[in-house]
This record gives structure tokens, C-alpha cells and sequence, in this order.
């Protein structure tokens, strides 16, 4: 069983080809457990949200098929951007739906199947040292130290933009930012490591084992942050869609809704 990851950094001027840092190997292995060869891959676009539980499920399609999952994990907007410059890959796992609906080519993705939801709450370290409260106005308090999410880059980046659009206050917790992180990862470890008083997150990382003894969550009213859905979807410019149909096919079933759900999803 083999499964390489390769992490792309994507930038204005750099998203034009996919430049990759490292590979990871997991358990090489040039054939699965039925003896097939692996001669073929699949490339998989990844948010870094939902990096643990694609993992997971690329372990079982190598381990019943004869392909090797290449996936190449960043923020949403930044694979986005790399999948309508290079137009290559199979498939797209964003941290939300919208980003497999907004391409500027309409086909770019041809199907889609629903694997989980998320919803954003916001985020303090553990105990809530400082009390602070739900109110979203604490995003622009500049006696909080606070950390957000790039905009253009992450999938909570964009929602953090929604939700503070609507309330009226984009502009000042813009300002108050100290830092901004390119992903949900980026901003939970901000906080992790006391780097920050107050984000903005998703939910589902404050269930990871990383992060649960670390982070405490503050919901916000289901009239500000309402679920998201998430979901896969198949490129057209996929060279296997048989077999990458039957990767998204297996996440989007009871068996991998439940793997998305232990994650947070």
C-alpha cells in the first residue's frame, strides 16, 4: 500500500503549475493486497480540513484497486485556483460546497456527492481564561489578541467574510486582525499555542485529538452561522472516472459519512 502526499504552496504567481515541496510514502508497496501492480494514480485535490478522513479512505481504494492516491492538500480557494490553471486531476474534497459550484467553467466539475457538514463557532483557549462571550462584535475588541483565516485561500476565511458581512462588522474585525493563517489547520494551531486570544473557526477540528485539550469552542446563533454542507466532487479532466467515481462513491456512503462524522463532519 502506497499513499504519497504532495503539498502544494499556491500564490498569486506561483499557481500556474503545481510545485511540490515533499512527497510522504506510507507503506510502499508496488502491488495491493490482491497482487494487482500500481501503474496508476489518482490526484486528488484536498483541503487540509479534511485531510485525515481522504486519507482514510484512499488507504481502502489502493488496498481493493490498482491505483495510488497522489493528494496535494492547501486551503479551498487556493486548489480552486489550481485546478482551473492546470486542469488536471480526478478529484476536489473542499472544507465547503460552494467552491465545487463556483468555478468559472460551469463543467469543471461533473459530479458531486455529500459527505458531511460544518458550522463556524468561534474559538478560545482552553477554560476561556479572558470570558469571552459569544458575541461576534469580540472579533473587532482590540484587547483581544485575534487570528482569522485568509479570505481567498481557506474555506473559513470565506465564511468568516459572510458571517461578518452580514453583521456589519467586516471591516473592523479586518482590522483587528493580528494575523491571518491560509487554513482551518493554521488557525487552530494559533490557538493551540496561545498565539491567540479569539478565531473564528469551523467546528470539526475542536474534536480532533490535536486540538480538544487545547481549544474550547463558543456556538454562535444558528441565525449567524448556519451549517455548511460538504462534498466531494469528480473533475472532468479525471483520467480514471470509474475508479475515481468509486473513491467519491465510497466517502459519500453510510460507511464513509460515518468516518467524516467520528472527524467532526
Amino acid at each position: 500500500m502506497k499513499l504519497i502526499e504532495k503539498i502544494v504552496i499556491n500564490s498569486a504567481f506561483l499557481c500556474a503549475t503545481l510545485i511540490v515541496l515533499f512527497s510522504v510514502p506510507f507503506i510502499a508497496g508496488p502491488v495491493n493486497r490482491f497482487g494487482q501492480s500500481r501503474t496508476k494514480e489518482l490526484l486528488i485535490y484536498c483541503s487540509t480540513l479534511l485531510i485525515d478522513p481522504v486519507y482514510e479512505i484512499a488507504r481502502v481504494i489502493e488496498n481493493s484497486t490498482e491505483y495510488t492516491c497522489v493528494i496535494h492538500r492547501d486551503g479551498s480557494g487556493n486548489l480552486q485556483r489550481t485546478i482551473s490553471l492546470n486542469k488536471v486531476g480526478d478529484l476536489y474534497f473542499p472544507g465547503s460546497e460552494w467552491y465545487l459550484t463556483s468555478f468559472e467553467d460551469d463543467d469543471v466539475v461533473r459530479e458531486t456527492v455529500l459527505i458531511g457538514y460544518n458550522k463556524a463557532v468561534l474559538m478560545v483557549q482552553k477554560g476561556n481564561p479572558l470570558g469571552i462571550s459569544s458575541d461576534l462584535k469580540n472579533l473587532a475588541n482590540k484587547d483581544y489578541y485575534v487570528v482569522m483565516c485568509n479570505p481567498d485561500t481557506g474555506s473559513i476565511g470565506r465564511e468568516c467574510k459572510i458571517i461578518c458581512e452580514k453583521m456589519g462588522i467586516l471591516e473592523d474585525v479586518l482590522r483587528n486582525a493580528r494575523q491571518f493563517k491560509t487554513d482551518a489547520r493554521q488557525v487552530m494551531l494559533a490557538v493551540r499555542r496561545n498565539e491567540a486570544d479569539l478565531a473564528l473557526n469551523w467546528y470539526a477540528p475542536s474534536v480532533w485529538k490535536t486540538y480538544q485539550d487545547w481549544v474550547d469552542v463558543i456556538p454562535l446563533d444558528p441565525s449567524v452561522s448556519e451549517p455548511r454542507k460538504i462534498s466531494a466532487g469528480l473533475l472532468k479532466y479525471s483520467r480514471y472516472p470509474d475508479a475515481a467515481r468509486k473513491l467519491m462513491q465510497y466517502a459519500g456512503s453510510a460507511q464513509g459519512r460515518e468516518l467524516f462524522k467520528r472527524y467532526g463532519f
